[in-house]
């Protein structure tokens, strides 16, 4: 939860929007097998983040799933390209 000095909530969208772009263009970089671990818990937080009410959050953590399957399809595995067929299908990008 972001909160400013007194305390009281902010909105986290653009931070966690921008987070999940980020984390999207590591794909080449966690293709590697000593990245597993990195890989599945990056895949992990932007699949929590496609439930986000906010669509700047989800939004963007659909794409950078997108750009994660692109590059590293095989290390994650059928059940996750399944997933990212599911995701398309939903349209959360064109």
């Amino acid at each position: 939860m972001c909160v400013s000095h007194t305390y009281a909530p902010l909105s986290c969208g653009p931070l966690r929007a921008t987070s999940a772009e980020l984390l999207g263009s590591l794909g080449p970089a966690l293709r590697d097998p000593s990245q597993a671990t990195a890989l599945g818990a990056v895949f992990n937080l932007l699949y929590n983040n496609l439930t986000s009410p906010d669509q700047l959050v989800s939004g963007a953590a659909a794409r950078a799933m997108r750009r994660l399957c692109q590059h590293c399809g095989s290390e994650l595995g059928e059940p996750v390209l399944a997933l990212y067929d599911q995701v398309r299908g939903a349209g959360f990008w064109g």
